[in-house]
């Protein structure tokens, strides 16, 4: 049985806010997003840990969506495996990880909208699910390594200075699919009752955080089994493609990413691709 409600999807005028967010209960875990965002929807929120899933349409017009997938063209490579609990996780998609030189009007929009610098940023990833492909059902937690560890790291202001880890996710469908290759999501981990169901749907972002951030400063960073600190009810699933999906991830992280260039992560090295920057 879901632990949350999922409630009715609003439209709204740029610069009104959605009646939905009228229903968003408090969450003391973290710093809210920018609720006055244009268009900002809440999709769910868990009755548990308060965890809440927002959605903006339009996020990213059809020629802005056009543009980051003629960039890419030519430059796929299979997604890495990744660290990402359950140990059986699998991961069949394509993608293109762009250096952050490569991003900055869209990071900015970004930033705009979760209401965090873009230092905290990851480099962009964009990425392709053919027929078939899929990401199962896993949560978005990622560790510090040893050499990270021992950097200087830099955070904001009320942020943890150790210990840190991926705060929110942000991702945008870059094109529609009539059919396959939706996003759900379930309440529990490693196997809860699902309770939203999205469908790709050009330019639509989809915001969800990751980790409490008082659960990283009270225990640190644990990538065990059931990845102790991270919000179990955000376990989430891209299911199989038939039409091919396209969508771009942003992982905002807790701290300054920009401190070293051997930022952390389980993706491909960002790449220069040149052009026009998105």
């Amino acid at each position: 049985m879901a632990v949350g409600v999922l409630l009715q999807t609003v439209h709204v005028r740029a610069g009104v806010r959605s009646a939905s967010l009228a229903s968003l209960r408090p969450f003391a875990h973290n710093d809210m997003i920018n609720l006055d965002y244009p268009g900002l929807r809440l999709v769910w929120q868990s009755a548990r840990s308060g965890a809440p899933i927002f959605a903006v349409d339009d996020f990213l017009s059809r020629s802005e969506c056009d543009r980051a997938l003629a960039k890419c063209a030519g430059a796929w490579v299979a997604s890495a495996p990744g660290a990402n609990p359950p140990a059986s996780t699998i991961r069949t998609s394509q993608n293109v990880v762009l250096a952050k030189s490569e991003t900055p009007a869209i990071q900015a929009r970004i930033a705009e909208l979760v209401g965090r610098p873009r230092a905290c940023f990851a480099p962009l990833k964009i990425v392709r699910y053919e027929r078939g492909q899929q990401f199962s059902p896993h949560l978005d937690t990622a560790g510090l390594s040893e050499e990270a560890r021992a950097l200087e790291w830099h955070a904001p202001p009320r942020r943890a200075l150790a210990n840190l880890n991926v705060e929110l996710t942000v991702f945008v469908y870059l094109n529609s699919a009539r059919e396959g290759g939706e996003t759900a999501f379930y309440d529990d981990f490693p196997d809860g009752a699902e309770t939203v169901r999205l469908a790709p749907r050009r330019g639509m972002a989809v915001v969800f955080f990751v980790t409490p951030q008082r659960e990283i400063e009270r225990c640190g960073w644990c990538h065990g089994g059931a990845s102790s600190f991270a919000f179990r009810d955000m376990l989430h699933a891209g299911l199989p493609a038939v039409d091919t999906k396209h969508l771009l991830a942003q992982w905002v992280w807790s701290a300054d990413m920009d401190r070293d260039p051997r930022t952390p992560s389980a993706d491909n090295a960002p790449m220069l691709l040149g052009g026009e920057p998105l």
